[in-house]
């Protein structure tokens, strides 16, 4: 079943990482994503810096229409497509996050912020954390976004995953306040 129908309370941290993993791979099946992620070629490439390449040719092709961009400070657009537009089977959960506890809440309903299917994702289980979608903040990082990601990386505790925010204009496809992780 799809995160959108759950109830899932506290969660120890350990269970947040294979509770992501079960809800990406439900909505997987469910057709969400736009092609097969299992196509992607993952490389890293020698050198001071160990820069990783990743790679799928359906990415560009078949990923969600980008908003016509003019500015990095580029207003929120409510016409134009948005996180409060998803599909339920694109929603994994509602999270709100903490590192004075031992837990994360995580449903559905009661949180601000969100976790979602990337449906074009670069890798495996490449979700979106939504800070408070509802505000309608364009894509330009917040204090909040940034307590948001740290907060998320520190619950999960697996050094394999990457927390990343891309600014319009450099590469956002969507003006509505997102962080991409994944491993």
């Amino acid at each position: 079943s799809s995160g959108i129908n759950a109830e899932y309370g506290a969660v120890s941290h350990t269970m947040l990482r294979d509770l992501i993993h079960t809800l990406w791979n439900d909505s997987k099946s469910s057709g969400a994503l736009r092609y097969d992620v299992a196509e992607s070629c993952t490389r890293m490439i020698e050198g001071k810096h160990k820069y990783c390449l990743d790679w799928n040719e359906h990415r560009f092709a078949n990923k969600r229409p980008s908003h016509k961009i003019h500015s990095i400070h580029q207003p929120f657009d409510a016409d134009a497509f948005n996180f409060n537009k998803l599909k339920d089977r694109e929603v994994l959960c509602g999270i709100s996050l903490s590192d004075e506890s031992e837990c994360v809440s995580v449903s559905m309903g009661t949180s601000k912020s969100l976790l979602v299917i990337n449906d074009s994702p670069i890798s495996e289980h490449h979700i979106l954390l939504l800070p408070s979608p509802k505000d309608c903040s364009n894509q330009t990082l917040s204090k909040d976004a940034i307590e948001m990601g740290l907060s998320f990386l520190i619950s999960l505790g697996d050094p394999d995953t990457r927390v990343v925010f891309n600014s319009l204009r450099a590469f956002a496809s969507i003006n509505h306040l997102h962080l991409h992780a994944y491993q």
